[in-house]
């Protein structure tokens, strides 16, 4: 079972460096056409796949996940600016 966390770019490296007391050098992707679809790339490999929108349906979809036979690919949009810290 695979999980994307899918932040349109690199969030977590943009963060990382605005913690560190540098400019953001912008490498977020929300604008790039076309916009990657990593359900879709991993059907195109042989993977079952699917993007879900909350977690209500990640919960679900990791039940299917675990049943089934070959490598599964869960992909969730999350927020490129939010953290934990």
């Amino acid at each position: 079972i695979i999980v994307v966390l899918d932040n349109r770019g690199y969030g977590c490296i943009n963060r990382l460096q605005q913690a560190c007391g540098n400019a953001s050098f912008n490498n977020m992707l929300p604008d790039s056409a076309p916009r990657i679809d990593f359900a879709l790339h991993a059907r195109s490999l042989g993977a079952l796949s699917e993007h879900v929108a909350n977690i209500a349906e990640l919960e679900q979809a990791m039940l299917r996940a675990r049943a089934a036979s070959r490598t599964y690919l869960i992909c969730i949009d999350t927020d490129d600016t939010r953290t934990t810290q």
